[in-house]
């Protein structure tokens, strides 16, 4: 798996990473995991995937709204690059985190 977002506690992009060299484009299935961890828990919390062609224009492929942890899978286009961003990252209490980690195949 590829780590985009390592124990986050507010909103951001995480680290984005190329589905292939060369400029070639990668089609196929990506699955995410956001695990959510430390203490406490959130009020609100969204993860988006997203995708971009360049490495700098980004676009929303799959979202995620749940406070808890959660998985799901989608069809690739032909993207070059992805990543998760933590959209929003409301805490209700303690110290929650949120971590993402995306699999290509």
């Amino acid at each position: 798996p590829n780590r985009s977002v390592d124990a986050a506690t507010a909103a951001g992009a995480g680290d984005d990473f190329g589905l292939c060299g060369s400029g070639g484009h990668r089609r196929g299935k990506l699955t995410w995991f956001k695990n959510v961890a430390g203490t406490g828990s959130w009020t609100a919390l969204q993860v988006d995937i997203e995708a971009s062609v360049d490495g700098t224009n980004w676009f929303q492929v799959d979202t995620s709204s749940t406070t808890v942890d959660s998985q799901a899978s989608i069809a690739m286009e032909a993207w070059q690059y992805v990543r998760a961003n933590v959209i929003t990252a409301t805490i209700a209490s303690l110290a929650p985190t949120v971590t993402v980690d995306i699999v290509v195949q």
